[in-house]
């Protein structure tokens, strides 16, 4: 997730524990990280679940796992195996639900 979060350009190097502080990671906060319980509360399926949660979230599907006026994804991948991030943004809020790469 921390290097997630400074790769993707969320925070600049060394600055995402400090980034996460504060609630800033809850799904109420202003940037939610891993909606969906993250890549072990889905049995590390290679990132799919980033995929189904991005594309859950963009559509308003996402249940009480929603995060508010969400309209955009983005879901990034780690090779060998898509481990990643996903994002989903409305106007200058930002959601971010992130996988150690």
């Amino acid at each position: 997730m921390i290097y997630g979060l400074e790769s993707y350009g969320f925070c600049k190097e060394g600055e995402a524990l400090d980034f996460i502080q504060d609630g800033r990671m809850e799904l109420d906060g202003e940037l939610p990280l891993n909606t969906f319980g993250g890549s072990l509360g889905t049995g590390r399926i290679h990132g799919l679940w980033h995929i189904i949660e991005g594309a859950l979230q963009a559509s308003g599907r996402a249940g009480e796992r929603q995060v508010k006026d969400v309209n955009v994804s983005f879901v990034g991948a780690s090779p060998p195996i898509v481990t990643g991030t996903t994002s989903s943004s409305s106007g200058s809020r930002i959601s971010q639900k992130a996988a150690t790469p």
